[in-house]
């Protein structure tokens, strides 16, 4: 924790978007929901942010200055990004005044002040843990030393803390060590064998990381370091893995290239990496491209991705990728027989191309061959193939152009699956539509698809959620996880390989 002590001082926050988050509201927002006591009016709303159960210290202390006004130029930030923060203070008369920031997570910047505010700018974490909120506190203490203070709440990324794969699973537990279960068949488990796992197993050698990606259709893993370090495993016929070679691995290595990585993200034969600067990377299989660096070259490492200069957020996957740019729009590049680029038109692209008609886009996920994006105001817009109801429209053709998804308002976290797609609501609630012919839905029916949400059933207070190639994650409130549809390989992680249409709980 680093605090800035000055005289007449000032404060503002920033962060900067990952990929391989799936909502940068969803932690703030569902924290607060869950623990209003800390979060009174809300979190981050409006130009007083919440201020926790205490509100300004020092009030009614004789001769404590007074906080006339609070500034937050923005309620959420994205991974790495920025906002600023301003206290107005009133005093009566007692000389100089002193300011001091405090960040709780992420850093400071040098102060600018007056007389009698102070701004600073906050530059928020990769991503913040679940269960925890970013916080800045601001003091002032007159000549007098009486002192009131102001907290700033700002909902930032989530650490992405559970993935579901092609017949696998993973999660992120809390001291960041790794976890995975189900299909081991290319070392996608990464415990050094090649043995299938119907309960967690701890992935060898890693801790200390932030964010892990198994991708819908992957046979690889791929994850992120607090260090920046990228790390991946399991199948590796293109060069997925990133280390310069085409051999499987069944233990971790460290991918080659781009450094002050913030997002990872593993598509279906090819992988993504966002750094800090908002440069996209990428490597692996590119027929294509995949890579999106203007060619069909496969890449053993990795290589920027051509046009992409301010990217907030990637996601990798089957064989596209899409990628949300700072100003709120989307762009995607790779396979697109079915749309999924979203262009309006049916031609593969080496290269970004700006998806049509999306503008306030906060968070995107790609799917088999269907894309979502999430806007600010809550609604999922998609396009891509739809011959299951992937995108949610009520229909089943095909859009190479964004559709709004039905009935759905509220949504703080999307998913696209193989065949299938995932919504997470403010209220904690999942959703679901698309191919249910392996029960992946979780709605309990033996209905082969829906091309409308349906509420998965008997889930609530939910953070967090994932879709695979035929079978659903999701985390919730107390840590604990659930998951649903095909079992084959052990990939809900229940200790059995029973198919489940419900949401069962993941073995400890």
């Amino acid at each position: 924790m680093r605090t800035w002590r000055v005289g007449f001082a000032a404060f503002a926050a920033v962060l900067l978007g990952g990929a391989g988050c799936i909502d940068f509201e969803q932690e703030g927002t569902l924290f607060c929901q869950h623990h209003p006591e800390r979060c009174p009016g809300g979190a981050g709303t409006g130009q007083n942010p919440p201020t926790g159960g205490d509100g300004p210290t020092g009030e009614g202390e004789a001769g404590a200055p007074e906080l006339i006004e609070f500034y937050q130029s923005a309620p959420s930030a994205l991974s790495e990004g920025s906002i600023t923060l301003r206290i107005t203070v009133r005093d009566a008369g007692n000389g100089p005044l002193e300011f001091s920031w405090t960040p709780h997570a992420g850093r400071v910047e040098t102060p600018v002040h007056t007389a009698n505010t102070s701004e600073i700018v906050w530059r928020a974490p990769t991503c913040m843990p679940h269960g925890r909120v970013s916080e800045v506190t601001a003091s002032v203490t007159n000549a007098l030393r009486r002192s009131a203070s102001k907290r700033f709440v700002v909902t930032t990324t989530p650490c992405v803390t559970l993935s579901a794969g092609n017949a696998y699973s993973m999660s992120l537990r809390s001291d960041g060590t790794p976890w995975a279960w189900g299909n081991n068949e290319f070392g996608q488990l990464g415990t050094g064998t090649n043995t299938h796992s119907a309960t967690p197993l701890q992935v060898s050698g890693l801790s200390e990381l932030m964010v892990i990606s198994a991708g819908n259709n992957a046979q690889h893993a791929i994850a992120l370091g607090t260090d920046g370090s990228v790390w991946s495993w399991g199948a590796n016929w293109y060069g997925q893995l990133g280390d310069g070679t085409t051999a499987h691995r069944a233990a971790p290595v460290q991918v080659s290239g781009p450094s002050t990585v913030v997002a990872v993200s593993a598509g279906g034969n090819f992988s993504l990496a966002m750094r800090r600067d908002g440069l996209v990377w990428a490597w692996g299989y590119n027929a294509e491209g995949e890579l999106g660096d203007g060619t069909a070259t496969h890449r053993s490492t990795p290589m920027p991705v051509s046009d992409v200069s301010d990217a907030v957020m990637a996601s990798a996957g089957d064989q596209h990728a899409l990628a949300m740019s700072s100003d709120g729009t989307v762009w995607a590049w790779g396979h697109n027989t079915s749309g999924q680029v979203g262009d309006g038109t049916l031609t593969h692209r080496t290269t970004p191309s700006k998806v049509s008609g999306l503008s306030g886009v906060v968070a995107v996920s790609a799917g088999g061959q269907h894309s979502l994006a999430l806007r600010g105001d809550g609604t999922v817009w998609a396009w891509g193939y739809n011959e299951s109801g992937a995108l949610g429209d009520g229909s089943t053709l095909q859009r190479s152009t964004p559709v709004q998804v039905s009935g759905l308002s509220g949504v703080v976290a999307i998913s696209a699956g193989y065949l299938h797609s995932l919504a997470l609501r403010h209220d904690g609630t999942v959703w679901a539509w698309g191919s249910n012919t392996l029960n992946q839905l979780g709605d309990g029916t033996a209905e082969p698809q829906r091309s409308t949400p349906v509420r998965v059933s008997g889930l609530s207070d939910v953070v967090a959620i994932s879709a695979g190639r035929n079978h659903s994650l999701a985390m919730h409130a107390d840590g604990t996880l659930w998951a649903w549809g095909r079992n084959a390989t052990g990939q809900l992680g229940d200790g059995t390989t029973t198919q489940r249409a419900t949401p069962v709980p993941v073995s400890p």
